[in-house]
């Protein structure tokens, strides 16, 4: 694949919770991606609602856990493979999701056996702890030209390094770490304030702690998204709007032994609000030189609320500030370029 062409690319998507459009793996990567001009004929198919289709028809066949798993990937492979076709991607982008309806490797290689393309895989959310997720991770990783690592730069420098659980993965200088940059015709600035204080995503772990312990000390929080009761789960462009409208968005890690560059740090500079986010290395790392506010403690988290709430001018300088550095740095074009570049 020449680099300087614009490559036909299919997208091998998830569908987790809610229709695969408003799952991240579209919104943040497929529709960003396919908008930048940057690529040639797009196209999509969803391969975990096939997969659980699959299993439904497989469910009464009468067949053992291992039969039924090789019927279903021989389904598998002639389903993608027939999609393939119709479509010649010079580049599959595949968007992993849980390993136990994700593609295997097995899958992708005969695949990649049959027909002529670049492979980028693109993992998240990985659980270290997680013998399931560390297995996909690893095979993928081996029959990949490139896998994208979206929210943490130290587990790509463990990976390449192959330290620790991380000893026996191949192919890792195919590994990187490239965050998502946020859809700008959906995330932007706006000038219309209407919440004070948002704590947004889904309530679990750390942030439900924080979440409490903001309204016991008397400040008004505004909820938006999140996927898990008793959470409200919004099409992105109403959690977007949520963002901008914004005077402060906290942003907080959810499990200690999981530390994450959270797609919410991107989604809030790149609306414009101001950010008060939770102090970690992967967070320093990917705003290095973005003047954003951190917190280490709840104590400190809400002597800043109350005072950037109070000093409506210096929030707003701060927030545009950064908005305009994180802006300059990435881009929708570069992400794609890297992609690109990465896959030779």
């Amino acid at each position: 694949m020449n680099a300087r062409v614009k490559p036909r690319t299919l997208f091998l998507t998830h569908e987790q919770r809610v229709l695969y459009f408003e799952e991240p793996g579209y919104t943040e990567i497929i529709q960003p991606m396919t908008e930048s001009r940057l690529l040639g004929e797009t196209s999509i198919h969803n391969y975990q609602r096939e997969w659980r289709w699959l299993e439904s028809m497989h469910a009464e066949a009468g067949l053992s856990h291992s039969e039924r798993r090789k019927s279903m990937e021989r389904a598998q492979i002639r389903l993608v493979s027939q999609k393939i076709v119709e479509t010649n991607p010079d580049l599959v982008i595949y968007i992993a999701t849980w390993p136990s309806e994700a593609i295997r490797s097995t899958v992708l290689r005969e695949l990649r056996g049959l027909h002529k393309f670049k492979l980028c895989s693109v993992i998240w959310d990985s659980d270290e702890s997680s013998i399931d997720s560390q297995t996909h991770d690893r095979c993928t990783i081996s029959v990949s030209d490139l896998t994208l690592v979206l929210d943490s730069k130290s587990r790509v420098d463990r990976i390449r390094a192959n330290t620790g659980i991380y000893s026996d993965f191949t192919n890792v200088e195919r590994v990187t770490f490239l965050p998502t940059v946020p859809n700008p015709n959906i995330f932007h600035p706006t000038s219309n304030r209407v919440h004070d204080v948002n704590v947004s995503g889904s309530i679990e772990g750390f942030r439900g702690i924080v979440l409490t312990e903001l309204q016991n000390a008397g400040i008004r929080t505004f909820r938006s998204g999140g996927v898990f009761n008793p959470d409200k789960c919004l099409p992105f462009a109403d959690y977007a709007r949520d963002l901008a409208q914004s005077k402060i968005v906290v942003n907080t890690q959810t499990v200690s032994s999981r530390i994450q560059v959270k797609g919410r740090v991107a989604q809030t500079l790149a609306s414009g609000a101001f950010l008060l986010e939770q102090d970690n290395p992967e967070s320093r790392y990917y705003l290095e030189g973005i003047d954003v506010e951190y917190w280490k403690s709840i104590e400190e988290l809400v002597e800043k609320i109350r005072f950037y709430l109070a000093n409506d001018t210096t929030r707003e300088t701060k927030a545009a500030r950064a908005h305009e550095q994180w802006r300059s740095r990435y881009s929708i074009d570069n992400f794609v370029e890297t992609i690109l570049a990465g896959v030779h």
